[in-house]
């Protein structure tokens, strides 16, 4: 999974600042892995659960793919793993478009 992945995610849904003129979150090392991490995925969950709002994550469906869901006003986030899953459905219900996630798992961190 690309980085740029995780760092959309510490900006849209965590709120951490990533990235600022001339300098990177102390650096790509010290980002979290929420994309792959199902530790650092699960803290993506606890900072957006609210009280009342079902959440759930569903196993690999026949085709194979995890889905996951915040509550019934966002559209699910599916992944091959239940992490990538999770951040999906993360960046989805912050409003972040298909395109940027698109973009961002297609991609990686500038140098």
């Amino acid at each position: 999974m690309t980085r740029k992945l995780d760092a959309l995610v510490a900006e849209r849904v965590m709120e951490i600042t990533v990235q600022g003129p001339g300098w990177r979150y102390p650096s790509e090392d010290h980002l979290p892995h929420y994309s792959t991490d199902i530790a650092a995925a699960w803290e993506v969950v606890e900072k957006l659960r609210t009280k009342g709002d079902p959440f759930a994550v569903m196993s690999p469906s026949e085709y194979g793919e995890y889905s996951c869901y915040f509550d019934s006003r966002h559209p699910a986030g599916a992944g091959d793993t239940a992490p990538l899953a999770i951040v999906i459905a993360a960046l989805k219900a912050k409003g972040v478009d298909e395109k940027t996630i698109e973009e961002a798992l297609a991609s990686s961190l500038p140098s």
